[in-house]
């Protein structure tokens, strides 16, 4: 059905009179807007005098606008439009459905980058893969890190035999200065073993008072220091006492180390004052 639209006209003679634009019904049924009558080449279309059309989407993704022509946005490839919103195959991003393989990124659909990959960054903000426990992620493989415990030494990564009971020594090897150290003690009766213990008893000193090591060996050191005679500690004297007759007599011999001299000046009997 073709509905008339009249247009005023002007005829040769002045006089007015109009002509018939006719509009098809479907046309203005499908149209935003009926054609404005006065303007035969205008194309905003009003219908019933209403204003232009105005899409109908809040609240929507997708689906129609209620205008000729327009959307409310399309889901594209991965997704349907399913009751105003799109509905997506994989994940969603915004109102925008991703393909296979990809994620959501800073807004955006991203694909990933893991091919040959078993750890680090795939690209769009996650991980290709994890690395089992002592294991680290370098240049996209996972790579052994020793650790104390593997029953392996590994002085590399700062094991060794005070940190770690990997790097253990087998006696007789101590740990000394980090390191395991074999003790030298061959020929030695006291001193230092070259491992930061001793040869011989105790600390490695000497047993007897008087004894000193030496070289390796326990020499006894004679103590006469102040004493004219007696004995010196070590199996020996620290000197000899004379009687009048220039004879050695150890009775001359005072507790304090020194010799006592007789004293018979001008007697003929008596204490001789020792």
């Amino acid at each position: 059905m073709n509905m008339p639209c009249t247009q005023p006209t002007r005829r040769a003679d002045g006089s007015q009179g109009s002509r018939i634009r006719w509009l098809s019904v479907v046309a203005l049924l499908s149209l935003s807007s009926i054609v404005s009558c006065s303007d035969p080449n205008s194309t905003a279309y009003s219908y019933g005098g209403s204003a232009a059309c105005s899409p109908q989407c809040e609240g929507k993704e997708c689906g129609p606008s209620g205008c000729p022509g327009e959307s409310c946005g399309e889901c594209g490839e991965h997704g349907s439009c399913v009751g105003d919103a799109c509905s997506c195959k994989h994940e969603k991003c915004g109102v925008a459905c991703c393909g296979d393989g990809e994620v959501c990124f800073d807004g955006k659909c991203c694909s990933t980058s893991c091919e040959g990959k078993q750890c680090g960054d795939d690209g769009c903000g996650g991980e290709c893969g994890k690395c089992d426990e002592h294991f680290i992620c370098t240049a996209w493989d996972c790579v052994y890190q020793p650790w104390c415990g593997d029953d392996n030494c590994d002085p590399g990564v700062g094991e060794d035999c005070e940190s770690c009971s990997d790097c253990s020594c087998v006696p007789p090897e101590v740990c000394f200065n980090r390191a395991c150290c074999l003790p030298s003690c061959d020929g030695k009766e006291c001193g230092d073993d070259g491992c930061g213990g001793a040869c011989g008893p105790g600390d490695g000193g000497c047993v007897g008072p008087q004894d000193e090591c030496v070289a390796g060996r326990c020499i006894c050191q004679p103590l006469c220091e102040g004493k004219e005679c007696g004995d010196d500690g070590c199996g020996g004297n620290c000197g000899y006492c004379f009687d009048l007759a220039g004879a050695t007599d150890s009775a001359l011999c005072q507790a304090n180390g020194t010799c006592c001299n007789p004293d018979c000046e001008a007697r003929e009997c008596g204490d001789d004052g020792c």
